[in-house]
């Protein structure tokens, strides 16, 4: 019914196209200057508190999901730093999601790859496991 884009400044940096098309659609609310600050529900999402990122204020939205989109920065802290990384921060692997190291695989968003999706972030997953079994075995 009606979907809530929420950016965290007033400035967006996916191409002015897709902002014009976003604006464009009626099912779209654009709420700028604010974060997801919360996520609250039983089993499913009910609700999320925004935080407005210039004036601190917090407000409630009813919602039934939520689909996070925070950039291209790989979140990597976590890795130890001896497994490579492209000039991006990405981690490099081969077809079978195998780093440089021994049994450490990597799958998802953190793999340097084309395309960031839920969809290829399973697939990688999966790919990921069978090679962990293989070695393991």
């Amino acid at each position: 019914k009606n979907v809530y884009l929420i950016n965290r400044s007033e400035r967006f940096r996916a191409s002015d196209l897709l902002v014009k098309k976003a604006k464009a659609e009626e099912k779209i609310t654009i709420l700028t200057n604010k974060v997801v600050s919360k996520i609250t529900g039983d089993t499913t999402v009910k609700e999320i508190e925004i935080t407005d990122t210039v004036y601190g204020s917090k407000e409630m939205l009813e919602c039934s999901g939520v689909f996070i989109a925070i950039g291209r920065e790989p979140s990597s802290a976590v890795v130890p730093p001896e497994i490579e990384r492209d000039n991006d921060g990405f981690i490099t692997a081969d077809k079978n999601m195998k780093t440089n190291l021994d049994g450490v695989y990597v799958a998802g968003d953190l793999r340097n790859t084309p395309l960031r999706q839920v969809v290829t972030a399973v697939a990688d997953g999966a790919v990921a496991a069978v090679s962990a079994i293989n070695y393991i075995n």
